[in-house]
């Protein structure tokens, strides 16, 4: 029995930031952060235009 063929596309998504020499990294640490100030920031209410 063979392997089943591969999928047609890939989909990869990689998130890091921009270190100080201006490259991509994933390695990174994060110091304090307010818990509520982070939710209520980084989830800004979407508004999709039709």
């Amino acid at each position: 029995m063979s392997p089943p063929p591969p999928p047609d596309s890939v989909e990869l998504t990689v998130f890091g930031i921009v270190n100080e020499n201006g490259r991509m990294s994933d390695e990174f640490q994060i110091g304090d952060y307010d818990a509520e100030s982070a939710e209520t920031l980084g989830n800004p209410p979407r508004v999709e235009l039709v």
